[in-house]
């Protein structure tokens, strides 16, 4: 089998560019963002406030999520590696897809159709729950992402 180095390099790089723009974005989120607001006087304008920065930040995290997405698919079909999806000692491929799964369901699907809604719902009857609850969903996203970034890492290399 022969590979395109110049095409292997451009997808490579643009996976490497979309993972450390979507997750780089979702640490930011959990470890800064979601702290601060929750430093906030009134518990209504910290879910007002969340939700302006989340807004923003949804589409940056729909089109990197993509480009990750589309980029990671057309890596293992050029490099012909789908049989890897066979093995457990390529755990962290498994990953790599369900973290992608995961984020996708939450942007694409679950937050513009569903969980807006509940967390209005939720920031008009249990306040104080509603940014626990979204740091706890976000903590939860960025420790898995972390364990498969490292798995990758350490199982290409």
């Amino acid at each position: 089998m022969t590979i395109d180095i110049s095409q292997y390099s451009l997808a490579k790089a643009l996976h490497m560019l979309g993972v450390t723009l979507w997750i780089g974005g979702v640490a930011f989120v959990t470890f800064i963002l979601i702290p601060a607001i929750q430093k906030m006087d009134s518990i209504k304008d910290q879910y007002s406030f969340f939700e302006k920065i989340e807004h923003r930040f949804a589409w940056q995290s729909r089109f990197t999520t993509l480009l990750t997405g589309l980029s990671g698919i057309y890596l293992v079909d050029l490099l012909d590696i789908w049989d890897r999806f066979q093995y457990f000692e390529f755990w962290w491929m498994h990953a790599m897809v369900l973290i992608w799964v995961l984020f996708s369901l939450m942007l694409f699907l679950f937050e513009p159709f569903f969980l807006h809604k509940y967390f209005l719902s939720l920031v008009q009857t249990q306040p104080k729950r509603l940014m626990a609850k979204v740091y706890y969903l976000h903590l939860f996203l960025i420790i898995m992402s972390l364990i498969t970034i490292l798995g990758a890492m350490i199982g290409t290399h």
